[in-house]
């Protein structure tokens, strides 16, 4: 299985878009999100994605949160009986207490997760991968 680590991404850069072995992956205009899953044992959270594209060497992506723990969470029931599409997903900052932090006491990254639909997520993990099965 291969495999993109973002976890040390640049600070509020766009990940939507990226480039793997000569393919060009654009997760807003080409994928839609089919299904979201967590894992309780592992504190795994993983976005699945269909690729639009023609003739694409990878039909789905995943993308996984390692041992992630959920800051902010919302979306609209309606929007949940269709695909999502993917409208921001970047490294950010969190507040603690009065100070804007980049990692946590226990070395874990922010991340940003918007949909188009009005569905967000922002949360703390240790590692965030794309994998291509």
């Amino acid at each position: 299985m291969k495999n993109i680590d973002l976890t040390n991404s640049e600070l509020f850069q766009s990940l939507l878009e990226i480039q793997f072995e000569n393919e060009f992956i654009d997760f807003h205009n080409t994928c839609t999100c089919e299904k979201i899953s967590y894992k309780n044992q592992t504190n795994d959270l993983a976005f699945q994605f269909k690729n639009g594209n023609e003739g694409t060497k990878f039909p789905l992506i995943e993308i996984i949160f390692k041992n992630a723990t959920l800051h902010s969470l919302e979306f609209s029931v309606e929007s949940v009986i269709t695909n999502l599409t993917i409208d921001n997903f970047y490294r950010g900052r969190f507040q603690n207490g009065d100070i804007l932090e980049e990692l946590s006491n226990d070395g874990r990254r922010y991340f940003y997760i918007e949909f188009y639909e009005g569905f967000f997520i922002e949360l703390l993990c240790e590692k965030v991968t794309i994998l291509f099965p």
